[in-house]
C-alpha cells in the first residue's frame, strides 16, 4: 500500500468510528480556514506522516475500531441472553394452586323407554308362495 492509501484507510476508519479518537492518544480532528475537516496525529496531518509512523497508526486505529465493535456486539449478545433467561424463567414459574381441576364425562342423552320390536305379521289374505321344484 502506498502512503496515500494508508492515509485514506485511516481517514475512512475514523469517519466511520469517530469514538476511536478518544482512545488513540495524539489523534485529533481539526478544521482548516476553509472549513474542511482533517485528522492529525501529534499535530501533523495524517498524509504528512512518515510511512512507518503511518503504518503503526493504522494498526492502532484498526485495533481500537475492532475493540469498540467487539464490545458493542458483546453488549448486544448479553442483552439478548438476559431477555431469553427472563423469558425462560417466566415460563418455568410454578402454577398458583387454585381450584382442583375436575374431569367430567361428556353429558349423556336422556334415557328413552325401551323399544319393543314386533315381528311383522303376514296378512292371511296373501297366498303362500308355490313350493320349490325338486332338486336333481
Amino acid at each position: 500500500m502506498t502512503k496515500a492509501e494508508i492515509a485514506d484507510r485511516i481517514t475512512k476508519v475514523l469517519d466511520r468510528r469517530k469514538e476511536v479518537l478518544n482512545f488513540v492518544q495524539g489523534l485529533s480532528k481539526e478544521k482548516d480556514a476553509e472549513g474542511n475537516e482533517f485528522y492529525t496525529f501529534q499535530g501533523i496531518r495524517i498524509a504528512g506522516l512518515e510511512r512507518a509512523v503511518m503504518e503503526k497508526l493504522y494498526i492502532r486505529v484498526r485495533q481500537e475500531a475492532v475493540r469498540i465493535n467487539t464490545e458493542r456486539l458483546t453488549k448486544q449478545i448479553e442483552s439478548i441472553n438476559r431477555a431469553n433467561q427472563l423469558s425462560r424463567a417466566a415460563q418455568q414459574l410454578p402454577q398458583v394452586p387454585g381450584v382442583p381441576r375436575v374431569i367430567t364425562a361428556p353429558p349423556r342423552p336422556p334415557a328413552l323407554p325401551p323399544v319393543v320390536q314386533q315381528t311383522p305379521q303376514i296378512p292371511k289374505s296373501v297366498p303362500a308362495p308355490p313350493p320349490a321344484p325338486p332338486r336333481r
